[in-house]
């Protein structure tokens, strides 16, 4: 079955690149039989029979800042699945996983890269790299990564694309920025209750609730406990009121603060 899928796999990537290619010569790259590797990563993309690179660039980015979680020196963060085009093998093979132009952060420095081998008789992996806090100071980096074709994965499969029959997307990068400040949690838009995010307000919610919302996703048996939450913030910001008379809780773009 694993052989059936790559083989898929393959085809489904060559016959696009071949119809791709009637429109831009230059920039697919012709068909190939060798192994290659890509990232695979799930949504829509297609909005009104068109590609949305917008969309196509948020599923192939990251986020992580130490600011959420005091006392953490460094991270082990997860990037997209890598799979396979072609068959697999019975020995490790290394992907050439690399920071791409762009680039700020400083492999060795800033990020080390743990896991970038796949495994013998294996047709995809998790790659995983470990972020370190102490060299980050008050600036956030950004690490491009990129599939470059190696010795073991000489096909350049085309990417930034969805599978021919819109199952999946497939592309060759994936950017993770990550720092110490302070920013918009990844699932604050899941939290929509609270209203707008500012620091300010994600300040003051912790200062009061002992905790972030938004950093990790939530959970249907998290949504009581958001609005048990709420409440308890709208009596707090009344409570601030009440200290500051004739004063409004602004943020740091002046907008008043409300739940």
């Amino acid at each position: 079955m694993k052989t059936l899928y790559n083989i898929r796999i393959m085809l489904a990537v060559m016959l696009f690149g071949i119809v791709a290619a009637c429109e831009d010569d230059d920039k697919i790259p012709g068909a190939s039989y060798d192994a290659g590797v890509w990232f695979y990563g799930t949504g829509t993309v297609i909005k009104q029979n068109k590609f949305d690179m917008d969309e196509f660039n948020k599923i192939f980015s990251g986020f992580y800042s130490f600011y959420f979680f005091p006392g953490v020196e460094e991270h082990t963060f997860e990037l997209p699945e890598i799979r396979l085009m072609g068959k697999p093998v019975d020995y490790d093979r290394e992907v050439n996983l690399v920071a791409g132009e762009g680039s700020t952060a400083v492999e060795g420095e800033h990020f080390i890269i743990e896991d970038n081998v796949l495994p013998a008789n294996a047709v995809s992996f998790t790659p995983k790299v470990l972020l370190l806090k102490k060299n980050l100071g008050d600036e956030e980096k950004i690490v491009k990564f990129v599939l470059e074709p190696s010795e073991e994965f000489p096909a350049r499969v085309f990417g930034d694309t969805v599978s021919d029959d819109k199952t999946f997307l497939i592309s060759l990068r994936y950017e993770l920025k990550f720092s110490n400040l302070v920013s918009e949690p990844p699932y604050w838009s899941q939290c929509g209750i609270f209203g707008d995010w500012s620091r300010v307000k994600f300040d003051f919610m912790y200062e009061k609730l002992g905790k972030y919302w938004g950093v990790e996703p939530v959970s249907p048996a998290d949504r009581n406990y958001m609005y048990d939450d709420l409440l308890r913030m709208r009596r707090e910001l009344q409570l601030w009121q009440e200290e500051h008379p004739g004063e409004k809780m602004l943020d740091e773009n002046g907008e008043q603060v409300t739940f």
